[in-house]
C-alpha cells in the first residue's frame, strides 16, 4: 500500500519535470532566433568588409517559347548586386528585354527575353555579360520549342501517370492469388527482391538529390540541405513508427502507410 502511495505521489513530480525539460529545450532555440534576427536586421554591429567586387549569377532555366525567342531565367546568388547590360548568343550581341530589370539585387531573380532566330535541332550558346565584364554562359544542346501548358499536354502527362502509377499496381495485384499459394521460401524470395529494389531506389534517389543539389544557387547550400532533409525525414519516420508501435498494427494500417509512402515518393519524383 505504501509503495503504491509513493508511486502516485511521484507522478505529478515527473509530469512537472517533463514540462521543465521542454522549457529548457526551447529557451536556447528562442534566444538563437532572437540573435539571428538581430544580426540580420542590424548586421550585429559588424561593418561591411572592403574588398574586390564578387559577382555570381546562376542561370537556372532556358526555354524557347516560340520561334525567334529565347527566355533565360537567372538568380543572383552572389554577395552583392549584379548588373547585366549585355547578352550574346553564339558569340554575337543581341537585343533583349529584362524583367524586372538588368540590375539584380542579392538573392534576386530576373528573366531575360532574347530576340534571336534560333534554329531547330541545333546547339546555341547564351552568355550574360556583367558591367564588370564577368561572363556567365549556358548551352542549349538541341534547340526545340518548349511545350506550353494546354489540355492536350495535360492529357499526355495524365497518360504517363496512368502507365507508370496505375497499370503496374493493377497488374501486381493480379499476382495476389498466385502469391497466396507460395510457401515460406517463395514469400521470402519475393520479399528479398522487394528489399533489393528499395535499396536500389534509395541509392538512386540519394545520387539524384546530390546531383540536383550541385546545380542549386550557392546560397542554398544544396548538399548540406539534402543531408539535413534526409535526417529530418528519418526522424519523422522513427517518431511515427514509435507512436504506431504502441498500438496494435493491422494489415490495413500497414497497407495505408505503404500507399502513403509510395504516394510521397511519386510526388517527389513528379
Amino acid at each position: 500500500m505504501s509503495e503504491q502511495t509513493q508511486n502516485v505521489s511521484e507522478q505529478p513530480e515527473n509530469n512537472n519535470l517533463s514540462g521543465l525539460v521542454w522549457v529548457l529545450a526551447l529557451v536556447p532555440l528562442v534566444l538563437l532566433g532572437i540573435i539571428a534576427a538581430l544580426i540580420v536586421t542590424t548586421k550585429g554591429g559588424l561593418s561591411e568588409l572592403s574588398g574586390p567586387p564578387v559577382e555570381q549569377v546562376t542561370i537556372q532555366r532556358i526555354t524557347l517559347p516560340q520561334k525567334g525567342q529565347i527566355v533565360v531565367e537567372v538568380v543572383n546568388d552572389g554577395p552583392q548586386t549584379v548588373t547585366i547590360p549585355q547578352v550574346t548568343v553564339d558569340e554575337a550581341y543581341w537585343q533583349f528585354e529584362a524583367e524586372p530589370s538588368t540590375t539584380i539585387p542579392r538573392f534576386g531573380r530576373a528573366t531575360f527575353t532574347i530576340l534571336y532566330p534560333w534554329v531547330a535541332a541545333e546547339a546555341h550558346e547564351v552568355v550574360l555579360i556583367t558591367d564588370l565584364g564577368v561572363t556567365f554562359a549556358a548551352e542549349i544542346p538541341v534547340a526545340v520549342e518548349s511545350p506550353q501548358a494546354s489540355a492536350k499536354l495535360f492529357l499526355r502527362f495524365g497518360l504517363v501517370g496512368l502507365y507508370v502509377g496505375v497499370v503496374p499496381i493493377f497488374l501486381g495485384m493480379l499476382w495476389y492469388p498466385f502469391m497466396r499459394r507460395l510457401g515460406t521460401q517463395g514469400i521470402n524470395f519475393v520479399l528479398s527482391l522487394t528489399i533489393g529494389l528499395l535499396v536500389f531506389l534509395a541509392v538512386g534517389t540519394w545520387l539524384d538529390a546530390l546531383e540536383f543539389a550541385e546545380e542549386l544557387p550557392t546560397f542554398w547550400q544544396g548538399v548540406p540541405m539534402v543531408v539535413f532533409i534526409a535526417l529530418i525525414s528519418l526522424g519523422v519516420l522513427l517518431v511515427i513508427g514509435a507512436v504506431r508501435g504502441r498500438g496494435e498494427t493491422t494489415p490495413l494500417g500497414i497497407s495505408y502507410r505503404i500507399a502513403l509512402g509510395i504516394g510521397l515518393h511519386n510526388l517527389g519524383e513528379g
